[in-house]
């Protein structure tokens, strides 16, 4: 899926575009970032040319947490691609939204937002499961089955979310980006867009599960843009890493982290909310806490970390 490749047309002249932030690093390409929520378009002014462009969608929200353990959020899925023969116009870019997490009886846990470019898209990742409810206490809307990420284009889907106690089947995800949720046990975690989300801990005691790996898509390395926050930079890393599953929680306490490439870590306690997913790498969020002897003290899980769209070209 990911190409290197000689950039250009001959006779066309370089690309002179626009749109986004711009980054000229001086490694013989350009570099046009989108962020959430920015609504924006690359524009291409003048030239042609082959392109290189990374779709990373919206992550799940991590579950809710309640007598039991909560599922990590799914990561969004991840694209490198290449399209030849870019000419002179206008292309609309769309970043998806990470999911949203519990809020309310009216405002249940969602999943992440789709990114779109070149009538491509990349799906958002799948919410993770609530932990097991008492039935008296669960609030509508919430007590629910982890979601695999929405459908992308062509035939692919965000990361699945994580099984809570209640709920002991993880979400599916597609590759090439998307990867399962985990399974079983206590809480399980979100998949990434490099591996499937670990399955649930045998016991309250662990061990703890960790959420899938990101995808390395190296000619994306972080550091290469400098004005994107240090956070960023350390979680993409010198490998391009995008699309870290969020870790599952447990109702004894113990973290479940999040998978490498932004994923967030679970709640660390009965009485604290999960991590988000780093924005801009479309990481899962991190279940919410857990508490068997008081169920009313739930936590919401994290939310999902904001997709990206990175696109470069061979610079003139």
């Amino acid at each position: 899926m990911m190409q290197q490749i000689l950039l250009g047309l001959g006779g066309a002249g370089p690309i002179d575009a626009s749109g986004g932030t711009k980054y000229t690093p001086g490694n013989g390409y350009v570099y046009h970032v989108f962020q959430y929520p920015n609504s924006d378009t690359f524009t291409v002014n003048s030239g042609a040319g082959d392109i290189n462009y990374l779709l990373v969608a919206g992550g799940g929200a991590g579950g809710m947490g309640g007598s039991d353990a909560a599922g990590g959020g799914g990561a969004g899925q991840v694209l490198s691609l290449t399209a030849s023969g870019f000419g002179a116009g206008t292309y609309p870019v769309s970043v998806g939204q990470g999911g949203i997490r519990y809020t309310g009886p009216t405002a249940a846990t969602t999943h992440g937002g789709d990114t779109t470019f070149n009538s491509t898209t990349a799906g958002g990742g799948g919410m993770g499961a609530s932990g097991r409810w008492s039935p008296s206490l669960t609030p509508p809307g919430n007590a629910i089955a982890p979601q695999g990420g929405r459908p992308g284009t062509p035939g692919g889907s965000g990361s699945g979310g994580g099984a809570g106690s209640g709920n002991p089947s993880g979400a599916t995800g597609s590759p090439p980006g998307g990867n399962p949720g985990g399974n079983g046990g206590l809480g399980a975690a979100g998949g990434g867009a490099g591996g499937a989300g670990q399955n649930g801990a045998p016991s309250p005691s662990g061990p703890f599960s960790q959420g899938g790996p990101g995808l390395a898509v190296p000619i994306y390395p972080g550091p290469l843009f400098s004005s994107m926050p240090s956070p960023w930079q350390s979680a993409v890393g010198p490998t391009g890493l995008f699309g870290g599953g969020g870790g599952a929680s447990y109702p004894d306490g113990g973290t479940g982290t999040g998978g490498p490439g932004g994923g967030g870590n679970s709640a660390s306690g009965p009485d604290s909310s999960g991590s988000a997913g780093l924005n801009g790498t479309g990481g899962g969020g991190g279940g919410g806490g857990a508490d068997r002897s008081d169920p009313q003290t739930n936590q919401p899980g994290g939310n999902g970390g904001h997709g990206i769209c990175i696109i470069r070209y061979e610079a003139g």
